[in-house]
């Protein structure tokens, strides 16, 4: 499988922007060094540190028009849901909120500089009641970054987003009619594109028997001793040959399809 492309949105607030910004500059060091550590199993297509919602808007135009496969948010200190909220309303990326921090707990010497540096979960609490109310999906994983099971969550995510981006484009190549009645195969082509977002094109079964039937006999034969290579075949040479004819007009009506000139039409049968 390749590798998952995400963006991720790293957030924090203006007030500390503003008010504390070395503290902003140290924390970003803090979180895209570990982060960078941390995501190895993908490609980061695009990372940054925001904080109004003008910057929420570049990095987002900026991830979308990457195609990425999903968007990772990590709450590097708090930051108010509404500068992200509205950015996010009818996104169909996959969105994911990483709860973590830094330190691994509150111990007896938790300084005013630790809770500085660990308190984005008020930022997850914030956005998630906002993201729900509005609709907008999302999923959300809570873990430290040297946990190996929130790593492994986080990796599963990123496959599932990737997966999810690449039906999108699949093209699914039907030959013959659904059968008349019969429940369990007939979902409608529509379901299909709305779930998955593939695309269901119809094959005409008097195009695909043409296409058998024009199959040229070097080819047949060329096919037929390529198996032999590969495998012990005791089938007869008949039963082979309408096999074999059947496996070559399957890849020229792919081919056929493939090279008509719309190369968003068909992806594979």
């Amino acid at each position: 499988m390749r590798k998952p492309i995400v963006g991720i949105i790293g957030l924090t607030a203006q007030l500390y922007k503003e008010k504390f910004p070395e503290f902003v500059r140290e924390l970003e060091k803090k979180y895209r060094n570990f982060i960078e550590k941390s995501f190895n199993f993908v490609e980061i297509a695009d990372f940054s540190l925001v904080y109004k919602k003008s910057m929420v808007e570049s990095a987002y135009k900026r991830i979308v028009d990457l195609n990425v496969d999903g968007i990772i948010i990590v709450f590097f200190s708090y930051a108010p849901s509404m500068i992200v909220a509205p950015v996010m309303k009818g996104n169909k990326i996959p969105v994911l909120i990483w709860n973590t921090q830094y330190l691994f707990e509150i111990g007896r010497k938790f300084s005013v500089s630790d809770m500085m540096n660990n308190h984005g979960m008020h930022g997850v609490q914030d956005l998630a009641c906002v993201l729900l109310r509005q609709g907008t999906p999302f999923s959300i994983i809570t873990g430290h970054h040297k946990q190996s099971d929130t790593l492994s969550s986080l990796a599963g995510w990123c496959r599932c987003a990737a997966i999810f981006n690449d039906l999108k484009k699949l093209r699914l190549g039907r030959i013959g009619e659904v059968f008349c009645d019969m429940g369990d195969f007939s979902v409608p082509d529509k379901l299909v594109y709305d779930v998955l977002g593939a695309k269901v094109i119809d094959i005409k079964m008097s195009e695909f028997r043409k296409e058998s039937q024009n199959i040229p006999e070097n080819e047949l034969k060329k096919a037929m001793e390529e198996e032999e290579k590969k495998f012990r075949i005791e089938v007869n040479t008949q039963t082979r040959m309408i096999c074999s004819r059947m496996e070559l007009a399957f890849k020229k009506t792919y081919n056929k399809i493939w090279t008509s000139g719309d190369s968003n039409k068909f992806h594979g049968i």
